[in-house]
């Protein structure tokens, strides 16, 4: 039983793009584009379409129902309006179910053993606005008390309608946490959440989501071996997840992050998909009872190890006779641009210290090389000049990138370089545009937090 469910969430994989949601291609998720694709679920006796409430903004919070099964699975994303990998995910889990033919068996165990009830957009209000937040600047899950928000007190009423067996909490979670003290970036961390009561002997629906979530975390680590966390256990007493877990409900929770050369996070969104519908079928045959407490105890949990580019043995020069060695760490913040796709907004130094035991997702030695801030003049010129040469901005791109440049350019950077006044300061926060050289000879520029080395033309 335990080999036919690896041996399902493998072909998942490889029958991926026969069942994906095509519709859905981006992080930015809105109700405008699930609307449709909901609608369309209308159409199939077999489910149950109903609007449970409205946010702020007075936008519909949809509840959609399948199965006839006696175990109740709620499923539930994108609480926070920025954090909708776990929609996608719950987009192709319809499209599973009703487009795609393959699996005919497996599909029929599931729904005639479980009745899922997915909410696949809690915070439809912060989704159109890429915040993790609600139209109040209420972040939903910290209004579990006092449910100041319509979405907080549609979740909290449709939970305690169900009374669900299982629940699913789907989350993104920071880019840059680390998998334990390594450079591994976390793709995925769970949770099994502490209950609020704190009962002395672990209760039989916290270990049973402790089991399951051995048991995916076994089948991804088929995949991404050394790339799976768990997230921190602190008790959040405002928080959706801890109550439910309280409820007698096995709660888990699920944290996609992100792999640095999957922007959009497709990859990431394929393998949440195949975990979710394994999970399903673990449930339905209740094979998750064979793993073990332990396998979930030695998940690493997350750290925050991480910068997305680290600059390493840096020279600066704080007089015209003393230098000192530093690593830069840089971040970048990502938001919606006009289309509605995600772009690189801003990038900023986030760190300047020995990072010795931290790393970057690029990491870069750069012994021997000064460094120096960018006037806001020679910014606004290269700027141009790049976009020119580029035609656009690359997107979470941080690898090196070449940029040919005339002799007569090289003589400008030389000469901004010779006239520049000690000391060379850099200062957190500023943003990540800066010159390095090597005696005049090789030039790299950080332009917005994107490495790019100058080649002569």
């Amino acid at each position: 039983m335990e080999h036919d469910i690896a041996h399902f969430f493998h072909s998942l994989g490889s029958e991926y793009d026969s069942f994906r949601e095509f519709d859905i291609n981006t992080q930015f998720i809105t109700y405008r584009l699930l609307e449709p694709l909901l609608y369309q679920l209308k159409a199939y006796k077999s489910i149950t379409y109903e609007i449970k409430g409205y946010s702020v903004q007075n936008t519909p919070i949809t509840l959609i129902r399948m199965g006839t099964g006696p175990i109740k699975i709620f499923l539930w994303s994108q609480m926070h309006g920025d954090e909708s990998t776990g929609t996608a995910s719950l987009m192709d889990l319809f499209s599973f179910f009703t487009k795609y033919s393959g699996f005919a068996e497996v599909k029929s165990e599931i729904l005639h053993s479980c009745t899922l009830y997915i909410m696949p957009l809690v915070n439809p209000d912060g989704a159109e606005k890429w915040t993790r937040e609600n139209a109040l600047n209420i972040d939903l899950n910290r209004d579990r008390i006092r449910l100041n928000s319509p979405e907080s007190r549609v979740l909290f009423n449709t939970f305690h309608e169900i009374k669900p067996d299982f629940g699913f909490n789907l989350h993104d979670q920071n880019p840059l946490y680390s998998v334990g003290a390594t450079p591994n970036q976390a793709f995925f961390s769970f949770l099994a959440p502490p209950e609020i009561s704190q009962p002395v002997e672990l209760s039989r629906h916290r270990e049973a989501a402790m089991l399951l979530i051995s048991q995916m975390a076994a089948l991804l680590h088929t995949l991404i071996p050394g790339h799976i966390g768990r997230y921190s256990d602190e008790i959040e007493i405002r928080a959706f997840g801890d109550y439910f877990q309280s409820c007698n409900t096995a709660t888990v929770l699920i944290e996609s992050g992100a792999c640095k050369e999957d922007f959009q996070k497709q990859y990431i969104r394929k393998l949440h998909t195949q975990t979710i519908l394994s999970a399903l079928l673990a449930i339905s045959r209740k094979s998750y009872e064979k793993h073990t407490i332990e396998e979930y105890a030695s998940i690493p949990e997350n750290q925050k190890f991480l910068y997305d580019l680290v600059l390493r043995n840096i020279h600066i020069q704080v007089s015209q006779s003393h230098k000192i060695i530093i690593d830069i760490g840089i971040n970048n913040t990502y938001v919606p641009s006009a289309e509605k796709s995600l772009s690189n907004n801003h990038a900023i130094i986030e760190n300047i210290a020995d990072l010795t035991g931290l790393y970057g997702l690029y990491d870069y030695d750069f012994e021997g090389y000064r460094a120096l801030p960018m006037s806001n003049e020679f910014l606004t010129s290269i700027t141009a000049f790049y976009l020119e040469k580029k035609n656009n901005y690359p997107i979470y791109n941080l690898s090196t990138e070449t940029l040919a440049v005339s002799g007569e350019f090289y003589h400008h950077i030389a000469d901004l370089i010779s006239a520049v006044n000690y000391p060379v300061i850099f200062k957190q926060g500023d943003s990540a545009n800066l010159i390095l050289h090597s005696n005049f000879e090789q030039f790299f520029l950080v332009l917005n937090g994107i490495l790019i080395k100058l080649i002569p033309e």
